[in-house]
């Protein structure tokens, strides 16, 4: 019986199976591991998966990964108070999206959503408060200050709390982030931020433009 799987470049069916072992990933979900055709023409060279039987193959694993990893992120947020009631309702989901989505009724869009919303949490309160610009911008300075905090010791950096300015005409926030050995980061963040951080030891300089 014939090979029914041709060359696509030269139409041969004198043509090589072989296997190649991938393991590949989902943000937040575990790894899987996808054993991938690879076809080889004995005549002109050309090599692919000629039959097409790779993305079928990776889509199906990669759809139970996606669906694991709703799961796992759903569960982180809850262990950080967040409750499946609280999410619907900052960003005007529909009842029971979240329960439909750990039973894998989830779209792209969807998944990306989630994603967004497992790596910064605050989002959710940015949307609560209607997507207001000045609340935003105080959430993501909180936020950048919590990392700074992971990156440089407690004993080498003491800052104070964001202290908004009383100007509906500037509509910014001052913030000021001080070390013991005299090092200080003083800035604001207007409507429209756009801030590059360099990291240096115990050195934290934040520049906004």
């Amino acid at each position: 019986m014939p090979n029914e799987i041709r060359c696509p470049a030269c139409g041969s069916d004198s043509v090589d199976e072989s296997k190649v072992s991938r393991n590949l990933a989902v943000p937040y979900g575990p790894r899987f591991h996808v054993d991938e055709f690879v076809d080889t023409c004995r005549r002109c060279g050309e090599s692919g998966d000629f039959a097409n039987r790779n993305e079928t193959l990776i889509d199906e694993k990669k759809a139970e990964a996606v669906k694991a990893s709703v799961v796992s992120m759903l569960a982180a947020l809850s262990d950080s108070g967040i409750t499946m009631a609280y999410f619907e309702r900052a960003l005007s989901l529909p009842a029971r999206t979240l329960a439909r989505w750990k039973e894998g009724q989830l779209s792209a869009s969807g998944a990306a959503l989630l994603r967004l919303v497992r790596t910064y949490p605050w989002l959710l309160e940015v949307a609560d408060e209607g997507f207001d610009q000045r609340h935003a911008n105080v959430m993501l300075m909180q936020g950048a200050a919590a990392v700074v905090a992971q990156y440089i010791p407690a004993q080498s950096l003491a800052w104070a709390s964001p202290v908004q300015v009383p100007s509906e005409q500037t509509r910014e926030n001052n913030f000021t982030l001080t070390s013991p050995i005299g090092h200080s980061l003083l800035g604001s963040a207007s409507s429209q931020p756009a801030a590059s951080a360099q990291l240096t030891n115990t050195r934290f300089e934040l520049v906004a433009r």
